[in-house]
């Protein structure tokens, strides 16, 4: 055995490769949540920075706004403004030094501003708490005219000189008519917002927050020397997605100091300044760097520990099976008195245990394998010879007969019978069964429906159903005249997917069928199935061909009139026309008319009876159209009365129609109005005159379903209602014998009419196929001397 190949190794290698696969991918998925989660605790340490110092500064400048809005509104100081600013002198040097106090005293007491101004509506300044800036002119300043309607905050810039101020202007209004009157400005420094962002935050180390203003010029200190204000520009990728698009966010970046940091930037649209929050990503990342190297440290030593325990399981699991396996090897040479000695009461102890009987067993089998492959063998042959002889019957009575009496004796069961699927009901029919009790069940039709009993089961499940004891099946129903039962077996007869029938084998004894005769019972069964589709194959074979050999012997007999009713037009035409061709000028002009009718009579009855052939031929092949729709049947009536009323009246005949408007019926307006004019033009040929002819209809109720479901199934509709279309005739009548032979394509019976009219033969045999495409049948009623009637069938729409 090659190393590897040992089992002991092998179990070593997967313990280790299966902990070293798991050790990877927890501590990948460990470090990198560690990462992502360090990175977002970070992120989110920065923004609450940012957010707090937004917030101090949104307070910041509201309080500053609110401390204008208060002296502009109200009080002593509000007054003296509008005084002011409404005095046609405006330079009241009393008013201003009260109006400078007021507001020195103001200034004293909150502290907010540097100082404050008074400007006109010309952005003069009238009154300033310094009185240096009194007299100057702000009007090229953008904000003057904004702070006239709403109150305002400008952003950083220099008011005066190096003086880097905010500003915050509200204007004063007149009481009076909301008009307003001047500017309220106050100034002051950066100074507040310098403390509010050198305040610590909890940002370790290296973490600062910092402001800075449009033309990217520090606006706050740095925590960090040599970066003085208003002499710093910044430029880094957080300043420029701030000032340069102003919009929030946070990035991963080189700050300006050259040093890559985490940070958080917010665009502050109130003051028109970004505020940024950092901290360097060596400080900010270094407990992820802690934990990373924690878990692979942990990793590390449980893969080592895990190692040194797989080795120890690997060998307490692979020495005994090495064991068994030797013992086996050693058995398959032949040495079967072997045992394994192995004391343990887990599974491998379980399995020696079982390898052990295994073994005694093997040595049973063995001992008892020749009697068994005899008795394999000969069920094998028997049921090889029962194939055979099945095949070579075509009489499916004898062969089920043959079967149930070969099964029974050959392995000599009680009772043998056999059910066949009827493919209306669906229930199992006795077929044959053995001797006189199967006899008896069969002349009682004795069936059994689909999932009753074991047959029944049997024939739903599609497989085989075996009962050892019949007894112990709660629900099992005993046939009186099969009492002796302890023990069946019923196989299905299955032709591919479809059960076909039943094998049902009984036996006096309890435990009687083994698996063997489960797969035997199932061969023959098989078996007969095949051999029962071919004999039912080959029965309607043999209808078909006794079939097509009938219609094959009509055709032949059809052909054989068709050709003696076209030969016998032509003879007297051939003999007129030779006539005429060589003796002409000899006949006087009322012989040569009476020639010329008989030629004329000649060509047009094989013109009838071709047009006739054509139509049934169209007809046989599908190439005549078939069109369904709602047929006003007076309206087809009466057009035939009209085509045919000439030819009546030459014979002295009376043709009418009492069909209602009322009756549509369903179907093709063509072949109804062929049929009709068919039929009524046989019978005014075969009436003599002063006779009748007459078209009627006759509404009826179905008396057969069958016909009731053949006709809606022809039309695709549901029909409820027949109309019964009636051709009447006072003719000559047609005697019972010719009657036999109406509708018959054999017989092609043609007789004279009364003015020795020909007809085809073929006219009622077309009708019928037209009426039969309908779902509808046609039928003749006649007695000699008294007269015919055609009768046909449609369905009605309406009546």
């Amino acid at each position: 055995m090659k190393p590897f190949q040992s089992l002991q190794i092998q179990l070593l290698i997967a313990f280790v490769a299966t902990v070293l696969l798991t050790a990877t991918v927890i501590g990948v998925n460990s470090i990198y949540a560690s990462y992502q989660k360090g990175q977002q605790y970070v992120v989110n340490q920065l923004e609450s920075a940012a957010v707090l110092k937004e917030k101090q500064i949104e307070q910041w400048h509201y309080n500053l706004q609110k401390e204008l809005a208060l002296l502009v509104s109200r009080g002593v100081v509000a007054e003296h403004l509008r005084v002011l600013l409404q005095s046609t002198a405006p330079s009241d040097e009393t008013l201003q030094v009260s109006i400078r106090q007021d507001l020195d005293q103001v200034l004293s007491l909150t502290k907010r501003f540097d100082h404050i101004a008074l400007l006109d509506l010309h952005g003069t300044v009238l009154v300033s708490t310094d009185p240096a800036e009194e007299g100057k002119n702000y009007q090229t300043h953008g904000y003057i005219r904004r702070a006239l309607k709403d109150p305002i905050v400008l952003p950083p810039r220099y008011y005066q000189y190096d003086y880097k101020a905010i500003a915050v202007a509200h204007p004063v209004i007149r009481q009076t008519d909301d008009e307003a009157l001047g500017i309220l400005v106050g100034f002051t420094g950066l100074q507040n917002l310098n403390d509010i962002m050198l305040e610590r935050t909890g940002l370790g180390k290296t973490g600062e927050t910092y402001l800075v203003d449009l033309d990217y010029e520090l606006l706050t200190d740095s925590r960090f020397p040599n970066f003085p204000i208003s002499e710093t520009l910044i430029r880094t990728e957080g300043i420029t997605q701030t000032v340069g698009e102003r919009k929030n966010g946070i990035g991963f970046y080189d700050n300006y100091r050259n040093i890559p940091v985490v940070g958080v930037y917010h665009w502050l649209p109130e003051l028109r300044i970004a505020l940024l929050a950092e901290q360097e990503q060596a400080e900010a990342f270094q407990p992820i760097y802690d934990t990373t190297l924690t878990n692979t440290a942990i990793v590390l030593g449980t893969v080592f520990v895990v190692m040194l325990l797989s080795l120890w399981v690997s060998r307490w699991i692979a020495n005994p099976i090495g064991k068994l396996a030797e013992t086996a090897e050693r058995i398959s040479d032949g040495d079967l008195a072997l045992t394994v000695k192995i004391e343990r009461q887990d599974e491998i102890g379980v399995l020696a245990d079982a390898f052990n009987s295994m073994t005694t067993q093997l040595l049973n089998l063995i001992n008892n394998l020749e009697d068994r492959v005899e008795q394999r063998t000969r069920a094998i042959e028997s049921s090889a010879e029962i194939g055979r002889q099945m095949t070579s019957m075509l009489d499916i009575e004898k062969l089920l007969q043959y079967v149930v009496n070969r099964v029974k004796d050959e392995y000599d069961y009680y009772h043998v019978q056999l059910y066949l699927v009827d493919e209306e009901t669906g229930d199992l029919i006795m077929a044959r069964g053995f001797g006189e009790i199967g006899q008896q069940l069969k002349e009682r039709q004795h069936r059994i429906a689909v999932g009753q009993g074991i047959v029944g089961t049997v024939a739903t499940i599609k497989r085989y159903f075996l009962s050892n004891n019949v007894n112990e099946m709660p629900n099992f129903v005993r046939n009186p005249l099969l009492s002796d039962t302890k023990s069946e077996l019923a196989v299905p007869l299955r032709h591919g997917e479809k059960v076909i029938g039943v094998l049902d084998i009984q036996s006096r004894q309890i435990q009687r069928f083994s698996s063997n005769d489960i797969s035997v019972m199932q061969l023959i069964s098989d078996q007969l199935a095949v051999v029962l589709d071919n004999a039912r194959l080959y029965s309607q074979t043999q209808r078909v061909n006794a079939k097509l050999a009938r219609l094959n012997q009509d055709k032949d007999k059809f052909f054989s009139i068709v050709a003696h009713d076209l030969k016998g037009p032509f003879m007297p035409l051939l003999g007129n026309a030779e006539l005429l061709a060589e003796m002409g000028d000899s006949f006087s002009p009322t012989e040569v008319k009476e020639m010329g009718s008989s030629i004329y009579r000649s060509a047009q009855s094989t013109l009838n009876l071709l047009e006739a052939l054509l139509t049934w031929a169209r007809m046989q092949m599908g190439r005549m159209t078939f069109q369904l729709e709602e047929v006003l049947l007076s309206t087809l009536a009466q057009r035939t009365v009209d085509i045919l009323t000439p030819t009546a009246k030459s014979k002295g005949l009376t043709l009418t129609h009492t069909i209602s408007d009322a009756i549509i019926v369903y179907g093709d307006d063509n072949m109804i109005e062929t049929v009709i004019r068919n039929l009524t033009n046989n019978a005014l040929k075969f009436t003599l005159p002063d006779g009748e002819v007459t078209i009627s209809v006759q509404p009826m109720f179905f008396d057969n379903p069958a016909e009731q479901a053949n006709i809606s199934e022809k039309i695709d509709m549901n029909v409820t209602e027949l109309a019964e279309v009636s051709v009447i005739d006072t003719g000559v009548g047609i005697s019972p014998e010719d009657q036999a032979k109406l509708f018959r394509i054999d017989t092609h019976h043609s007789t004279f009419g009364t003015d020795h009219e020909r007809g085809t033969g073929l006219g009622l045999i077309i009708c019928q196929e037209m009426i039969e495409r309908h779902g509808g049948r046609i039928w003749v009623e006649s007695e000699e001397g008294v007269g015919t009637t055609f009768k046909f069938t449609l369905p009605i729409v309406k009546g």
